[in-house]
């Protein structure tokens, strides 16, 4: 069913909480795995996402550490790959671009007024994403990662 599934991650714990989901998807469908960093700033905003594969750019030692541990734990296919401009809008746009069946991704969680101040990035590239399902992650106090 999944042939190609996206894993945005931006280095932090709460993106490692959704590892254990993806490793268990990819294994049981045998399926090749796109690690994705979005590089945001000033000069890529309003921009079309631009992307650039990750192998030998400074700076990718995450990416690298963590192709190694999906590889370790049984994952066939990784690859890395980054992109600059808006997150949400970078992880739809590589999706399409890469023909992902699935992306899946971590999120914070919050709720209240947290989560309408500092809105979400998961959630804004959910409603970016046009028919790629997704699977989002939620971060616990207690998650493991």
């Amino acid at each position: 069913m999944y042939r190609k599934i996206l894993f945005p991650h931006d280095g932090s714990e709460v993106a490692d909480c959704a590892v254990p989901h993806l490793v268990t998807l990819a294994s049981i469908a045998g399926a090749e795995v796109v690690l994705l960093h979005v590089v945001e700033s000033e000069a890529t905003a309003g921009r079309e996402p631009t992307l650039r594969l990750a192998d030998g750019v400074v700076g990718n030692e995450r990416l690298d550490a963590l192709r190694e541990r999906l590889r370790a734990e049984g994952v066939e296919s990784v690859s890395t790959l980054i992109v600059d401009g808006d997150a949400p809008e970078a992880i739809a746009h590589t999706a399409a671009e890469l023909g992902c069946d699935l992306i899946v991704m971590a999120t914070r969680a919050r709720t209240g007024l947290p989560r309408a101040l500092a809105g979400s990035v998961a959630e804004a590239a959910l409603r970016h994403t046009r028919g790629v399902p997704v699977m989002l992650v939620p971060h616990t106090e207690h998650s493991d990662g």
